[in-house]
């Protein structure tokens, strides 16, 4: 699901992945959406992972491939990490390269 935003200024295209985990088996097929995404010329992204429940290096990487294909032209910001998401986060210390917010509908 896919949605545009106003938060602080910017436009966002909002996306909502439909998985419940984002790791090794689906890495691909997510990566092709957030890059066809960034072709569309859509520079501020906000990935609402509400409904992602885990997440391994491999996802992590998918996600920060796209922060680098953005080459400093926008940004992601990701939304409604649950706990164990958000620590994965912490512990790996991406809290300090991505903004995480809670998304309010």
């Amino acid at each position: 699901m896919c949605y545009s935003k106003q938060i602080e200024g910017k436009e966002y295209l909002i996306i909502t992945p439909g998985y419940i985990s984002i790791d090794a088996s689906i890495s691909m097929e997510f990566k092709e959406k957030l890059v066809n995404i960034i072709a569309q010329e859509h520079y501020h992204i906000l990935i609402d992972l509400v409904n992602v429940r885990y997440i391994d290096s491999i996802g992590l990487a998918t996600i920060i491939s796209a922060l680098k294909e953005l080459k400093n032209k926008g940004d992601i910001v990701l939304a409604n990490l649950n706990a164990a998401v958000n620590t994965y986060f912490k512990l790996t210390r991406m809290d300090r390269v991505f903004s995480i917010i809670e998304l309010e509908e």
